[in-house]
């Protein structure tokens, strides 16, 4: 629903809202139609999406949705509602499938980025640092395998033999 909002409903509300179709939000073009259509990408990742792929969407969405409104932008209504659906679906669906410190730690990103919204400087920081910690999860291999269960005890007393030709 959001990804075909972001292709057919920006253009089409934007016309009907009275602008013109060379003014209208289209994605790809326009911040606000292309966040529209990665929260709808992000609903289609297999569960546990990763939270941190939340942080710098919803933001924009945050700030640049209310002043957008403000200003006669109707369109992105349809924005914000989909950064807020996307948000406490993904957090709600992934509650118990993921480690609870991930969560923990964009959430305090989240709220340090809101705090220093108006310096580039940390910011640009926080970004080096996120990408830091993505590329060493990477590269360590911090995976776990999706259907694993447990390991079967071995028996005491009974040998494993093999057959031999």
């Amino acid at each position: 629903m959001f990804i075909a909002y972001a292709l057919i409903g920006y253009p089409l509300v934007g016309v009907l809202g009275g602008h013109a179709l060379r003014l209208v939000p289209l994605f790809g073009v326009s911040p606000c139609a292309t966040v529209a259509f990665f929260f709808g990408l992000l609903l289609w990742a297999l569960p546990p999406a990763p939270k941190h792929l939340l942080l710098m969407p919803l933001a924009w969405a945050l700030f640049a949705a209310p002043s957008n409104m403000a200003t006669g932008v109707v369109v992105d209504y349809g924005m914000l509602a989909a950064a807020l659906i996307t948000t406490g679906w993904i957090i709600w669906r992934d509650r118990a499938a993921g480690p609870a410190w991930q969560t923990v730690t964009a959430g305090l990103l989240f709220a340090l980025m809101i705090a220093w919204s108006g310096h580039d400087n940390v910011l640009i920081g926080l970004a080096v640092v996120l990408l830091a910690l993505m590329l060493v999860q990477a590269l360590t291999g911090h995976r776990r395998a999706p259907h694993a269960g447990p390991v079967p005890p071995s028996q005491p007393g009974k040998l494993k033999v093999s057959a031999r030709r």
